[in-house]
């Protein structure tokens, strides 16, 4: 079992084709020898061509390998995909699939044999992996053409297991059995779909075949019935040469190349810049492999790097943790940055602090909400734990605050309301480690209070009363032009 985790330089393709794929990662979970051999059983011994649209290190292209096997084309976004002790030539394209299937259908690419195990649980731009898998298996399937694909049990039924189901007519078996992935979920079952574009269905649509143990050996003995000799369509015994589509491996290598040039082409472009602006005014960042194995760069950066990737500046600077990621990338000396990011970053932050600036100086209790800019406090009052004249390390954030209030009713009793919001917790730690919590309302004893833990609670006017509250810029400091332009428009209106 191998779960891969996301290739730097392919990064802009993975996030670009699945939502969820920084979460995930690339969702490769390979199937274990003995199963794979045992579950190429069912398909046509006439193999001369084999594809697997997600091979990883080739699991599913050396099952289905036999003695008339002449090529094995696989293709996979990991950059390490590579496939040990190949039986065949074999042909492997490294990069994003939603991005080579237009090269593939430019070429009027075709396939006799697809072995298949997609990922189960990313989000492409098509939809659901799965389901776009198994579409462009049967848009790319030859006239005569088959193929078998593992899948997640409940996704393939809610996809496939309907009549009038997308390409749900070639289905003529579907094996159910127990997880055979290691370290995977136990509890969750496998489904193995076995297709061919010559198929008629059955009166009941497909033959349902429960397996109860995923042994290798009860796998292929529940299989062997389905074992087939020859390759039989509609009646016609085709010979160990049949190649429905004879220019499947050259058309692939045709893609081979073409995708190659392209990368080039992309590669070039960077200059070697690791973060640079694409033609929308994102950024773009990027790692070659060496940068990445290479161990110079602390995993930490690398993982702020790549939040920022396709993403403005002008949305990265809202939020403090973000704009100071932004911040080191670009000016910390890290990376190689394209001279025209860092104007563009600074202008974002500038007008972030010019539009946030108030218009006018703030009293304490006013400059609280500019707080989640501060890293530190310092105390005013010595108390609590705090000492006067110390500094100390401040946390900001939010929940959801609950408080009852009673509110007066013409010709009434008072109404007791409660009031639910999103509310500002301010987190100190004093001398001893101890933490307090400072919130607009005392903690109260009713059920459901969902304030974070704290060694101790305080409202804010305690924390207005112990610290000082640092001054915030107003806006004829941050921005003197602006403000003295407007200044000028109020007193020609006054006059």
């Amino acid at each position: 079992m191998r779960k891969q985790s996301l290739q730097f330089d392919n990064l802009g393709d993975v996030l670009g084709a699945a939502k969820n794929a920084t979460k995930l990662g690339t969702q490769q979970f390979e199937t274990p020898g003995a199963i794979a051999e045992a579950l190429m059983l069912p398909l046509t011994p006439c193999r001369p061509v084999v594809t697997d649209l997600q091979c990883g290190h080739g699991a599913l292209l050396l099952a289905a390998a036999n003695v008339d096997t002449r090529h094995l084309l696989g293709l996979d976004i990991d950059p390490t995909a590579k496939v040990p002790g190949s039986p065949a030539p074999l042909s492997i394209l490294h990069g994003d699939i939603n991005a080579i299937v237009p090269l593939l259908r430019a070429v009027n690419w075709q396939a006799d044999l697809f072995v298949l195990n997609p990922p189960f649980s990313l989000q492409w731009q098509g939809g659901d992996s799965t389901l776009v898998t198994w579409n462009l298996a049967h848009e790319f399937l030859s006239a005569y053409g088959e193929g078998m694909m593992i899948c997640n049990e409940p996704t393939a039924r809610r996809f496939f297991g309907k009549k009038g189901a997308p390409h749900a007519k070639r289905i003529w078996l579907w094996v159910t059995m127990p997880n055979f992935f290691p370290g995977t979920d136990s509890s969750m079952e496998i489904a193995v779909i076995y297709f061919a574009a010559d198929h008629t269905p059955y009166d009941d649509g497909w033959i349902d075949l429960r397996i109860h143990s995923a042994q290798p050996d009860a796998v292929r003995d529940s299989l062997r019935q389905f074992a087939k000799s020859s390759r039989q369509v509609r009646g016609k015994t085709i010979r160990r040469e049949y190649e429905a589509h004879t220019a499947s491996a050259s058309a692939w290598r045709a893609v081979m190349g073409e995708w190659k040039r392209l990368r080039e082409e992309h590669l070039g472009k960077r200059e070697g810049w690791n973060i640079r602006l694409d033609a929308t005014g994102r950024l773009d960042v990027w790692l070659t492999p060496f940068q990445q194995i290479s161990g110079k760069v602390p995993k930490a950066l690398v993982k702020e790097l790549s939040g920022l990737h396709s993403k403005y500046p002008a949305s990265l600077v809202v939020q403090k943790p973000s704009r100071l990621a932004l911040q080191r990338a670009v000016s910390g000396g890290i990376w190689r940055v394209e001279p025209a990011v860092l104007p563009i970053m600074e202008k974002a932050v500038r007008e972030y602090h010019a539009v946030r600036a108030p218009f006018s100086h703030l009293g304490p209790v006013q400059r609280l909400a500019y707080l989640d800019e501060e890293d530190t406090i310092a105390c005013k009052a010595t108390g609590e734990g705090f000492t006067e004249g110390q500094s100390y390390q401040i946390v900001t954030e939010t929940f959801e605050g609950r408080k009852l209030e009673l509110r007066p009713r013409p010709g009434d009793s008072p109404e007791e309301v409660l009031v639910t919001g999103q509310e500002l917790v301010i987190h100190i730690s004093d001398d001893d480690g101890r933490r307090h919590s400072y919130t607009q309302f005392a903690p109260t004893a009713e059920e459901g209070d969902s304030r974070p833990e704290a060694r101790q609670h305080h409202t804010l006017t305690e924390l207005v009363a112990q610290f000082h509250i640092p001054e915030v810029p107003d806006v004829a400091t941050v921005n003197p032009a602006t403000y003295q332009t407007y200044k000028a428009r109020m007193l020609a209106l006054q006059h």
